[in-house]
């Protein structure tokens, strides 16, 4: 039976066959894969689209498929120490009912990949679909989890990087409705929803950047980070922009603030982290901005001593 040696190099582009002057492996070490996972956890892996033995379930072929039934024939009552043995019937239901299920979601995960190789990312890297399902922000928009899903948040992005994202996760729709049915329970609505959640996050960073570019802009001009990237001033509301232009002005003179400057600037700032938490529309970037303007005037308040 050539099963021992077919083992060798089943699991899928993980494992290489042995040397032909290495000893053959035994009966009990070949099914160790088989033995430590149940044919039910391998399943829900293969619906969630994770690794299994070394590969996600949208890139087996039938021959894939056909190994592993092999192997689990060969591997029949084959029992470990702790009293798990091997099902053949039960690994080639699990396999056929996979293949059924998972076919044309594979099909449709092959096709975005497709289309993600002809994007060219500068700095982030493109996640498999699947994972978009876990992208998460805050209510007020303020915080996201676009640095864990792409590796590099939107605001730390490039302007080519967002485009990137915007398109692959646009592409994503035409497999993300089925996975996340299977997987979410949720609605065709429902991820539609979510997938153009993640769109405009990255769509606002772009369109507020476009808004500052039309500032008349200084090299004295307050600008804070967060999450990697500069956070365009532009994506305040309305009362933290007055705070960040009048500070602007009175920076760009280049001397020390009046006592007027002063009060104004400290006031307003107040206003705005007093209202941080209490008001939905204040969000973690109308912190910064205040915090760092209070920051910067107190600066200047003890150099005058």
């Amino acid at each position: 039976m050539r099963i021992a040696a077919m083992a060798c190099a089943l699991w899928l582009g993980a494992a290489a066959a042995f040397a032909q002057d290495a000893p053959a492996p035994s009966r009990f070490e070949t099914c160790l894969p088989l033995l430590r996972e149940k044919a039910g956890d391998v399943r829900a892996k293969m619906d969630l689209m994770v690794p299994v033995f070394g590969k996600r379930s949208h890139l087996w072929t039938r021959e894939d498929y056909a190994k592993v039934a092999d192997l689990a024939r060969y591997c029949d009552g084959v029992q470990a120490r702790d009293g798990r043995s091997v099902d053949a019937r039960d690994w080639q239901d699990m396999l056929a009912g996979a293949a059924a299920h998972l076919q044309r979601l594979n099909e449709l995960a092959a096709q975005v990949e497709g289309f993600a190789k002809t994007l060219r990312p500068e700095q982030i890297t493109l996640p498999p679909c699947q994972a978009l399902v876990d992208y998460s922000q805050s209510e007020d928009g303020g915080e996201d989890s676009s640095a864990e899903v792409f590796g590099r948040s939107f605001l730390a992005m490039s302007d080519h990087d967002l485009d990137v994202s915007v398109r692959y996760v646009n592409q994503c729709l035409v497999f993300l409705p089925k996975f996340s049915f299977n997987v979410k329970s949720w609605g065709e609505g429902d991820t539609k929803a979510h997938v153009n959640r993640i769109i405009d996050a990255a769509l606002l960073v772009l369109k507020r950047r476009q808004d500052w570019a039309q500032w008349e802009r200084k090299d004295t001009d307050i600008v804070v980070m967060h999450d990697g990237g500069v956070v365009p001033p532009t994506m305040t509301i309305p009362l933290t922009r007055e705070l960040i232009v009048r500070y602007n002005k009175a920076a760009a003179l280049k001397r020390r603030f009046t006592p007027e400057t002063i009060s104004v600037l400290m006031r307003n700032a107040e206003e705005i982290l007093e209202q941080y938490g209490n008001a939905s529309t204040v969000t973690i970037f109308d912190k910064l901005y205040a915090e760092e303007v209070k920051r910067r005037v107190q600066e200047d308040i003890f150099r005058r001593h």
